[in-house]
């Protein structure tokens, strides 16, 4: 999504669907959507900068909530942990995903990792 110049601007659980359909030989194991782009914007980059307020509160990066300029990657990394972390108080994440949660969830939107350390953490790979 971020690689394609999309940033969602709305993470949270409501928008995040797992499908454990027929082409899922493991039932612990299916394909993971973001839905609803409704104020999802194009063609961003980690430089991109906004102003307004957006997305659903309680999910929203603190830096959207400051009057500040702000990334709508980073934030969108921001959500990222808090989505995790939501999840992680359903079932017993490992202690590198713990890991990965607190760096999305820097105060410094600068410090949260790129995809691919994400994907690191989570997978082990991208």
């Amino acid at each position: 999504m971020h690689a394609n110049g999309v940033a969602h601007l709305d993470l949270k659980p409501d928008n995040v669907v797992v499908d454990f359909g027929k082409r899922s030989r493991d039932k612990d194991q299916g394909t993971l959507y973001i839905i609803d782009f409704g104020v999802a914007e194009m063609t961003v980059t980690t430089s991109t900068t906004m102003k307004d307020l957006c997305g659903t509160y309680g999910w929203t990066a603190p830096d959207i909530q400051d009057g500040q300029t702000w990334s709508p990657i980073l934030a969108d990394r921001w959500a990222c942990g808090k989505v995790l972390l939501y999840i992680g108080e359903q079932i017993k994440w490992t202690s590198r995903v713990q890991d990965l949660v607190r760096q999305l969830m820097d105060d410094d939107p600068q410090a949260r990792p790129p995809i691919d350390v994400i994907l690191e953490h989570i997978f082990g790979g991208p």
